[in-house]
Order: structure tokens, then C-alpha cells, then sequence
């Protein structure tokens, strides 16, 4: 998001671009939305038609910020591996530890452990 300052009023551009690039940096498909729609929320749109137009692809590799449990199972249910970069667990304070969590396939959710 661009923001500059003229006067006494602060101008905003508030809209993002997100990109979906080759492995040579070609954008091959792009999404624009507003400034406050986070990464992850507008992966769908932007996932969705890239594999329309190219079904070949194999591995999605994305930044941290679409590291989400929802992403990364869509991308495995399509038969392709996500690539994303790593990111400190964000775990609560006094909560339980990150390593505590599995997932049930069964139930197809994430349990705690103890429970």
C-alpha cells in the first residue's frame, strides 16, 4: 500500500496487486484488491485461475504470509507440493506449545494431545 503526504491530507492508495509468477519472474496471473484484504484471504481468487490457465504446474512456492493450514491442504489436494517460506510458530502466551497439535485424518482437523 502507497500513502503520501501533501499538505496537511494524507493521500492513500489503498490496493494491492498479487502476482503469480514463472520460476523467470513472468507475471502470469495478477488479482487486485483492496489495501486490507490479507495475502492469504486472496490466495483462492489468484490460485483458482492461475492452475485454469496452467494445469502443469507442480509446486507453489509462496512467502510466509500464505503458510495457512487452508492453503497448504489445497494445494495438496490438487496433487501439487506448496513451497513456502518458514515462519515462527505464533503460538499464545501461556498457551499450549505449537508441537502439542496433530492433525486427525479422520476427523480431518487439528487436536490437541491431551484431549
Amino acid at each position: 500500500m502507497e500513502c503520501s503526504t501533501r499538505g496537511k491530507h494524507k493521500r492513500c492508495f489503498p490496493y494491492e496487486a498479487h502476482t503469480a509468477c514463472d520460476k523467470n519472474g513472468y507475471v502470469l496471473e495478477a488479482v487486485v484488491t483492496p489495501g486490507n484484504v490479507h495475502d492469504s484471504v486472496a490466495f483462492d481468487d489468484i490460485y483458482d485461475k492461475l492452475i485454469l490457465s496452467f494445469p502443469e504446474v507442480e509446486t507453489v512456492m509462496a512467502d510466509a504470509a500464505y503458510k495457512t493450514p487452508h492453503i497448504c491442504k489445497k494445494v495438496f489436494q490438487d496433487g501439487r507440493v506448496p513451497s513456502t517460506a518458514y515462519k515462527r510458530p505464533m503460538t499464545m502466551t501461556g498457551g499450549h506449545p505449537w508441537w502439542a497439535y496433530v492433525y486427525d485424518e479422520y476427523y480431518d482437523c487439528v487436536i490437541f494431545l491431551e484431549y
